[in-house]
């Protein structure tokens, strides 16, 4: 688990594969390991093929009338694009699970282009008292609404949400890093850093995109420099991601000038 917090989702996935094994850790092995290919702890779906294949197999081994089960089916639904159903799926869970079926048809209703009318239901669904049984379905719809509120051009109100995150789960690198793009979007360059520098540290080195973000905001703040150990990291382990040489050459550019 502490692997696929991390984002180590390779090493992850072979520990849980071998709790899948054992009959007293099958299924909450399954849940992780679903969580970890759709990317459920982020509000951006993961709709990779094979990733969609490896989890609708999956769906074969766990208890199937269980509620958790259906949530998961739905999941699956929406990362293979078929949203209609998907939304629908959780549409008819709500009476049992109110916060978790109305976070997966919202998420399912900002992928069809209706980010307006999710919106307005997120707003409605974060007034529920925090416990531990829907926990990851709160931070999950506060996510999505904070990447909302951040479309819309709202920073202040987006960074609102994400700190209502963060102070639950301080580790939840994703927060951080949309509340750093939400101090960007405001041109306050140290405290976006600040955030980068959290949420690099919280995924392990592990999200490029972070790094990215990271190492593009150092010479902002007059730190050219920072950025180019960072940006080596980056091409070494994550070779096919775009434009890092263009923050690698604009960094030393402004270090030797």
């Amino acid at each position: 688990m502490l692997d696929g917090y991390q984002l180590r989702t390779k090493s992850a996935i072979d520990h849980l594969l071998q709790a899948k094994r054992s009959p007293r850790w099958r299924t909450q092995a399954i849940h992780a390991i679903i969580d970890i290919a759709l990317g459920l702890e982020s509000e951006e779906l993961n709709m990779d093929e094979g990733a969609v294949y490896i989890c609708k197999r999956l769906l074969y081994e766990l208890p199937q009338n269980d509620l958790e089960t259906k949530l998961y089916e739905n999941w699956v639904l929406l990362a293979n694009n078929d949203l209609n159903d998907g939304i629908k799926g959780f549409q008819a869970l709500d009476r049992k699970c109110h916060v978790a079926s109305l976070t997966g048809s919202c998420a399912g209703l900002i992928m069809q282009g209706n980010g307006k009318i999710a919106k307005n239901q997120l707003v409605s669904v974060l007034s529920t008292p925090y416990t531990m049984k829907v926990a990851k379905h709160l931070q999950k719809a506060r996510l999505l609404l904070g990447q909302e509120l951040i479309n819309s051009g709202k920073p202040a109100k987006a960074r609102e949400e994400l700190e209502k995150i963060l102070e639950k789960n301080r580790g939840c690198w994703r927060a951080m890093e949309l509340r750093g793009i939400t101090f960007e979007m405001e041109k306050n360059y140290e405290e976006a850093m600040k955030s980068f520098e959290y949420g690099w540290k919280m995924c392990s080195r592990n999200n490029p995109a972070i790094g990215f973000r990271l190492a593009q905001i150092y010479p902002k703040v007059d730190q050219p420099i920072k950025s180019i150990p960072i940006c080596h990291y980056i091409k070494k382990n994550f070779p096919d991601y775009p434009q890092i040489d263009e923050i690698l050459d604009a960094a030393l550019y402004q270090v030797r000038h």
